[in-house]
Order: structure tokens, then sequence, then C-alpha cells
């Protein structure tokens, strides 16, 4: 009988270093994914915040003046979109 008692109890502590380890390792990739949907929700607000701006369109024959950049704006279209895929490649890099 003690014996049994005894492997039981061995077992369910390996069951509970398992568990454990399954945690840390969830919680891991929680955090990984929470950071992910941030930056998404950064492009998201940047490419939002572009589409509300008005387009200025340049009059015929002159060619659309560069955009004067202060530490403020908001960075590029692309920059946006680049920032986007890469949080889209790293979640779906997680979810396989």
């Amino acid at each position: 009988m003690r014996q049994q008692i005894e492997e039981r109890l061995t077992g369910l502590k390996h069951e509970y270093d398992k568990g454990q380890t399954r945690i840390r390792q969830l919680e891991s990739e929680l955090a990984s994914l929470r950071e992910a949907t941030l930056r998404i929700s950064g492009a998201i607000l940047v490419l939002q915040e572009l589409l509300s701006q008005p387009a200025q369109a340049p009059a015929p024959g002159e060619e659309a003046p560069e955009p004067r950049r202060t530490q403020a704006s908001p960075p590029s279209a692309a920059a946006a979109e680049a920032a986007l895929l890469t949080a889209a490649t790293q979640i779906n890099a997680k979810g396989d």
C-alpha cells in the first residue's frame, strides 16, 4: 500500500511540474501576443490618421511638395504598413 502511495505521489509531482512548465510557456506566448497586438493597434491608428488627413493634390503641371516632417508627425504609410505586416507575420508564426 505504501509503495502505491509513493508511486502515485511521484506521478502527481511529475504532472504538476509539467503543468507549471506549460503555464510558463503560455504566459510567455500571451506576452508576445499582447506585444504584437499592441504594435498592430499602433499601426491601425497611424493608418487611420493618414486616411483622415485631407489629400493635397498638386496643381496641374506641378509636382507634389514633400511634406514637412516634425518630431511629432506620424510615420509614413509605408512604415506603418511594414509595422503591421511584421506584427501579423509574428502572430501567424506563433500559430504554426
